[in-house]
């Protein structure tokens, strides 16, 4: 008796999501590694306002991944198959299902382990021993099968992709662990920082007023992983805190072991692994009544804080020199159609290619400027008469 052996692993590196793509009759917009398409999953809503699609599924090719920022569905090949044939993600039966398709449409096959035979066909025959036996059996060990897929933001692979197994004198390998993880990105954050100190020199310093500072809600933290550092709260579109940011007060320190911004790193938490992408986010868009009819995107923290004080509140930030695919779609969405978006990055080499980012990926009929300064100078630099004058 034979039965199709899947190697989970080995399929993820085998299938390659454009031509999963293709097999459902799939024509992406590619641009390197990324590429953009109309989303067809099944349970994608549907537009009643009559306004045109667009193209809502977001594919890294390189890393095999998928999101739609309109059913908020995210995963790998096997996701999309999974969500395409209408089947259950958290069914391993259904995994299964799903595998045997991609290995059928793309006529894959897999190196068996030890003690087990592959006939010519590319099934696993059964060698009569207890080992065999057990390696026969339908082996699960695909992230998609047990982990859950954020709807938060881009997931990114998960980690641990093998599951535990037993030899047959009952002892646990230890090479491999029990459940994958689920990964979930930029998911809320349970706790508020305390104790932040808003009297910090360096807030006073940088020519913050004690209402902006209250309102952005900065304050020097003096312990844990922000410690010396100005913790900055960073909040999703919605306006949920996803998680804290911190400025070191001491330019001397800036190092590449000690850098001028610290991000949170993925944190393991109850079998869940969290991790934060910035380039899902837009600082201080959540505070925007939206949609807009005159948008300010900048590169930095400080410089949302100066124009807020400036008397320019529609002003958000990209927390750093380029623009992501999604942070593209998230600007557009702000601003009314036929709105305006400048863009005023500061005025050296990053900031030239923030701003080719930022035009590459706005996306809706809006009118797009770009105020190129020079000289090194940022829009901290200008006064408020100078900055009325540059933004009529």
């Amino acid at each position: 008796m034979s039965t199709p052996w899947i190697d989970f692993r080995s399929l993820r590196q085998q299938v390659r999501m454009i031509d999963v793509l293709h097999h459902y009759q799939i024509e992406p917009k590619v641009r390197g590694e990324q590429a953009t398409a109309l989303c067809p999953l099944p349970g994608h809503p549907t537009r009643t306002d009559g306004r045109r699609r667009t193209a809502s599924l977001s594919i890294h090719l390189g890393k095999g991944i998928f999101k739609c920022f309109g059913c908020q569905a995210s995963g790998n090949a096997l996701d999309f198959v999974l969500l395409m044939e209408g089947l259950n993600r958290s069914d391993p039966q259904h995994v299964r299902q799903a595998a045997l398709k991609l290995v059928d449409w793309f006529k894959l096959t897999f190196d068996p382990p030890p003690g087990v035979e592959k006939s010519a066909n590319g099934r696993v025959t059964d060698a009569g021993s207890a080992s065999a036996q057990q390696a026969a059996k339908p082996r699960c060990s695909s992230t998609t099968a047990s982990s859950r897929i954020s709807t938060e933001g881009m997931t990114a692979p998960s980690i641990g992709d093998t599951q535990s197994t037993t030899s047959d004198s009952g002892r646990q390998d230890n090479s491999a662990t029990a459940e994958p993880l689920q990964v979930v990105v930029n998911a809320p954050l349970p706790f508020r920082l305390e104790k932040l100190d808003p009297t910090h020199p360096y807030l006073a310093s940088r020519g913050l007023t004690p209402e902006a500072i209250a309102t952005f809600g900065l304050g020097f933290c003096n312990r844990g992983m922000l410690k010396d550092r100005i913790a900055i709260p960073l909040h999703s579109i919605e306006g949920e805190l996803v998680c804290y940011a911190g400025r070191i007060v001491d330019d001397e320190r800036i190092s590449d072991d000690c850098p001028k911004y610290l991000f949170p790193g993925a944190r393991e938490r109850d079998g869940v692994r969290h991790e934060f992408h910035k380039s899902l986010l837009l600082y201080n868009a959540h505070r925007l009544t939206k949609p807009v009819e005159h948008l300010i995107v900048v590169e930095g923290f400080a410089s949302v804080w100066w124009l807020t004080m400036c008397g320019f509140s529609d002003v958000v930030a990209v927390m750093g020199s380029s623009c992501s695919e999604a942070q593209g779609r998230l600007i557009s969405d702000l601003v009314v159609t036929g709105g305006r978006i400048t863009l005023l990055p500061d005025g050296d080499d990053a900031g030239t290619a923030c701003a080719a980012s930022l035009f590459t990926h706005i996306t809706y009929p809006h009118y797009v400027r770009w105020l190129r300064l020079s000289g090194g100078n940022q829009p901290t630099d200008f006064p408020p008469n100078e900055l009325a004058a540059l933004l009529e």
